[in-house]
């Protein structure tokens, strides 16, 4: 009777976890369908930049006195520059938002407080 009740306990305790694990899944699941395409697209990143501003700067040089829609759109798409700069933005809210700012110098009363 004892080896029942203990083999008993660990189906249930197994079962327990199996069904913990599913939640979990399951949470991260939904979680993830409910990223909002915009912030989706702020974080898809853009590829070969180095390269991109190689063509912008080679253009703009061989032509200083050039209209941008003549001379850097033909080289790097106009779509291209816009998904660069939401990058960067998207790029530079989240490293401002992981920054916290410094703690003031302790006195008697703020020692302990940061």
């Amino acid at each position: 009777m004892a080896t029942f009740c203990w083999r008993r306990r660990q189906q249930l305790t197994d079962a327990l976890i199996d069904l913990l694990l599913q939640v979990i899944h399951n949470l991260g699941a939904r979680a993830e369908k409910r990223i909002d395409q915009r912030h989706f697209a702020a974080f898809k990143k853009v590829r070969g930049k180095a390269r991109l501003l190689f063509k912008v700067a080679e253009a703009t040089v061989d032509q200083p006195e050039g209209v941008i829609k003549e001379v850097v759109y033909p080289v790097v798409a106009q779509k291209t520059l816009q998904a660069l700069v939401a990058e960067f933005k998207a790029t530079v809210s989240t490293s401002n938002a992981k920054c916290r700012p410094p703690c003031a110098p302790p006195t008697a009363t703020t020692i302990g407080a940061c």
